[in-house]
């Protein structure tokens, strides 16, 4: 795969978002058994990591309160919460290396 293939970034707009990173003890999937917040709701998650529930359970009216004890975390999830689209997509992507 070329770099440039391997970058490149296309937005489905019929796919689910998914979290922007992968955490231990990750709530993604096991969100799906839990009841979805009405539009307009609060969504608390004390102990976000990836937010599996938040994301998964996206709607634009629903807020969304993200905490965490790690920094890195806090701080990850300060910087995306802060920054536009593009900036988002111009990030690179890790291939776990």
């Amino acid at each position: 795969m070329s770099p440039s293939t391997k970058n490149s970034r296309t937005r489905d707009p019929d796919r689910t978002l998914r979290p922007f990173f992968t955490y231990y003890g990750g709530k993604y999937r096991a969100a799906s058994r839990y009841p979805k917040p009405q539009p307009g709701s609060v969504i608390v998650e004390p102990f976000a990591g990836a937010a599996g529930y938040s994301v998964r359970n996206y709607h634009p009216t629903t807020r969304v309160v993200l905490n965490d004890l790690d920094e890195r975390v806090a701080a990850t999830w300060m910087y995306l919460t802060r920054v536009t689209s593009e900036e988002i997509m111009r990030l690179p992507l890790y291939d776990g290396t």
